[in-house]
């Protein structure tokens, strides 16, 4: 599942959010639901557009729909505007990312996260009030 918003501002786009589902639902527990792809057109950054906008969008999603939501991103300004809010709560911080195997390439190689992906990337998770 999916869940998308867009800010406007008349007929320009100025904000857009996704939310998604990744793993199926457990008996008696809420769907997970981590927002992602939170993006400010560039002459919106900076003025708190988007963090207002993602915590209204959460608003509307829990009024809407049973559900938990969570944030996972490498993002330090996101990091930043979420550790200062009073809806966000830090639940861990991981700095190594573990390679992972991926299908062959076109040449028949195996592919592996460090060789085209950052490991060793600090990543925050945070969970959404409760």
């Amino acid at each position: 599942k999916l869940y998308l918003y867009g800010l406007f501002c008349g007929s320009n786009q100025i904000c857009f959010l996704c939310f998604a589902n990744y793993v199926p639902r457990q008996k008696s527990k809420k769907f997970i639901f981590h927002f992602n792809r939170l993006v400010i057109h560039p002459d919106y950054v900076g003025l708190g557009i988007g963090i207002k906008f993602l915590n209204q969008c959460c608003e509307h999603l829990r009024s809407t729909q049973d559900v938990r939501i969570m944030g996972k991103f490498s993002s330090v300004p996101t990091f930043k505007s979420l550790s200062k809010n009073k809806y966000w709560k830090m639940l861990s911080v991981s700095r190594d990312l573990k390679s992972r195997q991926f299908g062959k390439s076109s040449n028949g190689c195996m592919g592996t996260s460090s060789k085209s992906f950052r490991t060793k990337v600090k990543t925050y998770s945070f969970v959404y009030k409760e």
